[in-house]
């Protein structure tokens, strides 16, 4: 997956952009295939070409696992997606 992107990493930020984002949705074509399921050992490799690059945060959306990482500059990466469902939850607990 990181290959698909590896053009857009050296890409200039344009001129009058305050921030740069990219957000890549990983999927298969063939609904029998679920594709990788990612985890935190997956990006170790490309923290360095991504802190190199012009962008401030990446997202990954795998849609097939209801997951969504997101890479900050100087931060790194972390799933956001307990994030989510936990504030979610949070917040119905609260209104009840």
């Amino acid at each position: 997956m990181f290959n698909c992107v590896q053009d857009k990493l050296s890409q200039q930020r344009p001129a009058d952009a305050q921030e740069l984002w990219l957000i890549v949705v990983s999927g298969h074509q063939q609904s029998q295939n679920m594709g990788v399921k990612l985890t935190q050992k997956t990006f170790t490799a490309v923290n360095q070409e991504l802190e190199a690059s012009h962008y401030d945060k990446v997202f990954i959306y795998q849609y097939a696992y209801d997951g969504i990482w997101q890479w900050e500059r100087g931060v790194g990466w972390k799933n956001v997606v307990p994030d989510v469902f936990e504030s979610h939850r949070k917040k119905r607990l609260d209104e009840a």
